[in-house]
């Protein structure tokens, strides 16, 4: 014979919450429908019973819209804004700065001393007679060039006019260098109908050409220049006393050359 049911403990039996079933060993949260079931007949049965599952909180009830911003905090965002903007756009224009100075400083060019001590000594051995070596000074050459010498004038010009003096290294920088002299020059015949520029050569060699000679005349700029194809010497003096400073370097130069 079956035992009768007992309304009383199956009363207190119905009140224990419901067992959580699980999924692979994890715990399943119940529906919102099953804990407010739950909750209700623990109220009906027992007045008392506090439940031990709360149902879900309901969040759409809550405004999660935020409170606009005011206009004294937009101010304020907006000045911050700006002074940020302020100080990149100064630390940008000083970098620029310190990059374009950097990039000069890098693009300009080094000069190089030129001047060769042991050129200028044998270029001290070639000058004309007349000139000591006391009255020159050198000085960096010309591009292509070995050495130079400026050498001044005595207190007569008469007797040692200005004059430059340019070491070369072989014949065909010889040649171009006083092609560019003349083509810079007020070329003119030189005293004595002597051809401008044309060959020269000296007393004792009278059928070896021993160079090139011009005269160039401008205002009273008067200037003389020579090869001198064996010591590979480019010569040139100059006065300032027109025509009559002309003639009076070319006769020096008949005489010293």
């Amino acid at each position: 014979m079956d035992a009768e049911s007992d309304p009383v403990a199956d009363s207190a039996d119905n009140t224990e919450p419901l067992p959580v079933p699980s999924l692979g060993g994890y715990a399943v949260r119940p529906s919102r429908e099953v804990v407010e079931h739950q909750a209700q007949r623990a109220a009906v049965d027992d007045p008392h019973h506090v439940p031990t599952v709360l149902p879900p909180f309901d969040f759409s009830a809550l405004d999660m819209k935020r409170a606009p911003m005011s206009r004294a905090r937009w101010a304020m965002v907006a000045g911050a804004v700006g002074v940020v903007a302020v100080v990149v756009g100064a630390l940008t224009v000083a970098a620029t700065r310190s990059e374009d100075t950097a990039t000069v400083a890098e693009e300009t060019p080094v000069l190089e001393d030129t001047r060769d001590p042991a050129a200028e000594q044998r270029l001290a051995t070639l000058l004309p007679t007349g000139v000591p070596a006391e009255a020159c000074a050198a000085s960096a050459p010309q591009a292509d060039a070995l050495a130079q010498l400026n050498c001044r004038a005595a207190a007569d010009p008469a007797e040692r006019p200005a004059a430059r003096y340019t070491l070369v290294a072989d014949r065909d920088t010889l040649v171009s260098t006083f092609d560019r002299m003349v083509q810079s020059s007020s070329v003119v015949v030189c005293p004595g109908r002597i051809q401008s520029p044309g060959p020269w050569r000296r007393n004792a060699t009278p059928n070896v050409v021993s160079g090139t000679v011009f005269c160039a005349l401008k205002g009273q700029q008067a200037l003389v220049g020579w090869t001198d194809e064996s010591s590979l010497v480019l010569s040139e003096i100059s006065a300032n006393s027109g025509q009559a400073g002309l003639d009076q370097l070319f006769t020096w130069w008949s005489a010293n050359s």
